[in-house]
């Protein structure tokens, strides 16, 4: 997984060109988006409804928790019809506190151009979390973490990445 991330240095002459006019695109059809991000970003497949962009910085260790990278990660959950999306995400964060902490309660948001419900949770680090509906019954997650130790501009990166966010 370590594949030390080395950034670009920002100038006043290449500010004003968009960030993620030289990144690659990673469509997914069957999850339903479409993100773009650095070449340095590995995709990885974790199940059939499941997949995170990783890009880990020069202080993480392989075959340890995550502490120097960012990790965008997609999947799609089950709901029934008569569930909200708010019910999903309490669903999550009852969960999530038997081993960690809810640091933001769901609220009403937006990513990639859709209505979502917003939390925050930590647990092994701090997940930013937005579930958006696709269907009555499947529900579209969106896990955000980013950790940058060494100040190389992970959050920006992170940030441009979920900027570029199309779910279709």
């Amino acid at each position: 997984m370590v594949n030390n991330y080395t950034p670009s240095p920002v100038t006043e002459e290449n500010q004003e060109e968009t960030v993620t006019d030289s990144w690659e695109t990673y469509n997914n059809e069957k999850i339903g988006f479409e993100v773009k991000h650095p070449e340095q970003v590995e995709v990885i497949t974790h199940a059939e409804n499941q997949v995170s962009l990783q890009l880990v910085g020069p202080t993480q260790s392989t075959g340890t928790e995550f502490y120097d990278g960012l990790s965008l990660g997609f999947r799609t959950v089950e709901k029934t019809a008569e569930q909200t999306l708010v019910d999903v995400a309490n669903a999550q964060l009852k969960d999530i506190v038997e081993v960690g902490a809810v640091e933001v309660e769901p609220v009403p948001s937006q990513i990639g151009g859709k209505d979502a419900i917003y939390y925050v949770s930590r647990t092994q680090g701090k997940f930013q979390v937005y579930l958006v509906e696709k269907s009555d019954t499947e529900v579209l997650e969106v896990s955000i973490f980013v950790e940058d130790p060494t100040d190389i501009g992970f959050k920006e990166i992170v940030e441009a990445m979920t900027n570029s966010l199309v779910i279709s």
